[in-house]
């Protein structure tokens, strides 16, 4: 499992009163802005799907990852749907799932699910 680089933060810091999670989480959103286009894009799927930021997560369920010429058995991607849900609510229980997928299956999965 990747840590995002959490084990090289905590080897560089003395002071571990700043989390990892909290120095990431602000430095990304300084560093990482949408252009005004996309923005504008971004809040037009949020007004549509209800959503308000930092109360919802989100699970981007690339079901096709690293697969060119197989299929990927609807098995698999009802399990990966059902996971990616199960990840999401997780992360932040009762608030709602954004689910993107390149899968419209597995993405139907998650929905239902």
């Amino acid at each position: 499992l990747d840590d995002g680089g959490e084990k090289y933060y905590l080897k560089l810091v003395n002071n571990t009163q700043e989390t990892y999670a909290n120095v990431y989480h602000s430095m990304f959103r300084a560093l990482f802005q949408p252009s005004p286009a996309l923005a504008v894009v971004l809040q037009q799927q949020f007004d549509r799907f209800g959503l308000v930021p930092g109360e919802y997560t989100a699970a981007h369920l690339r079901a096709f990852y690293k697969v060119e010429k197989e299929t990927v058995p609807p098995e698999t991607q009802l399990a990966q749907g059902i996971n990616a849900v199960n990840c999401a609510s997780h992360l932040r229980p009762g608030d709602p799932i954004y689910i993107a997928s390149d899968s419209a299956y597995a993405m139907s999965v998650a929905v239902e699910y």
